[in-house]
């Protein structure tokens, strides 16, 4: 009988090693890792909760990169546009000038053709603008220029002299949220090239009554048009700010969430781990004991 009780003690002191040193091993992995989920096993419903969560915080990750994306490419496509309305600008300014014929003469007229030319060319090559290589105005297209610089067809035919589609870049911000971040060239161009061209050619000409009548109406048409996409880019990047801005508060949220979950209170853990350190000492010393016990026995 007193050997089952020996045998007994024996194997419970041993359990308490084992488990006090369970106990003391598990605390000091999360004192060195900060965590307090390194295992599935540590708190299986918390490391499902952590998985979705990480799950989400990726779809934001990807949100914020994509929205950064459509900011920086619709911001782009704005400033292009800015700039091609103080071109346009110039050319009304030159329409106004050369309507009033009695000013003009050969010399005149030469310089304000060249002008006109150069705006002409300028404005091409504005519209082949790119963002990381990507093309503005090109629709889907975006590794072809809508242009060709130097092409007459952008003269005497401007929307056969376009190159691009008429396709949308549309870009996804959020879980239901898209944005179409461009606007095909040919919509926005072809009235400009128009203008232009009839321009061009009641200059040269001479003809101050079409430039009154007909090509100040069709540059102030297309410079409206030009001012109506650079108010809907810029109402797409406030609201894309927003979504930025969204995204990072959800982020924020879901960071503390995580830790919540996951990260180890140091404070308390540190407290913990010298009372387990202490428990797994003195089951250690039990242990010692009772060895040294069942051994005196033994001799007796």
């Amino acid at each position: 009988m007193m050997r089952i009780t020996e045998s007994l003690l024996m194997d419970t002191t041993t359990r308490n090693v084992d488990t006090s040193s369970s106990n003391y091993q598990n605390l000091a992995q999360e004192l060195s890792t900060g965590k307090k989920l390194n295992e599935p096993s540590d708190d299986p419903a918390g490391t499902a909760q952590a998985l979705n969560i990480n799950s989400s915080l990726s779809n934001i990750t990807q949100y914020t990169t994509n929205a950064n994306y459509a900011s920086s490419f619709m911001s782009m496509s704005d400033s292009t546009l800015n700039s091609v309305y103080n071109l346009m600008t110039q050319a009304r300014q030159i329409a106004l000038s050369a309507a009033n014929g009695a000013t003009q003469d050969s010399t005149s007229t030469a310089a304000d053709t060249a002008q006109i030319n150069s705006i002409i060319e300028q404005i091409t090559n504005l519209a082949n603008s790119d963002y990381n290589g990507q093309r503005l105005f090109s629709g889907q297209q975006t590794s072809t220029n809508p242009y060709v610089v130097g092409d007459p067809t952008i003269l005497t035919n401007p929307a056969q002299a376009y190159k691009g589609d008429d396709g949308n870049i549309t870009v996804t911000v959020g879980n239901s949220t898209k944005i179409n971040i461009n606007t095909p060239g040919d919509t926005i161009f072809t009235p400009i090239f128009t203008a232009l061209a009839s321009l061009q050619t009641d200059v040269s000409s001479g003809n101050a009554s079409a430039i009154s009548n007909n090509d100040l109406q069709l540059i102030d048409n297309a410079s409206n048009n030009v001012l109506q996409t650079r108010a809907s880019f810029g109402a797409k990047v406030d609201q894309v700010n927003s979504i930025l801005q969204s995204l990072q508060t959800s982020s924020a949220n879901f960071q503390s969430e995580l830790s919540n979950i996951q990260d180890a209170d140091m404070a308390t853990l540190v407290t913990n781990l010298q009372v387990a350190q202490n428990v797994y000492q003195a089951s250690l010393i039990s242990v010692s004991k009772a060895f040294q016990y069942s051994l005196a026995d033994f001799i007796q």
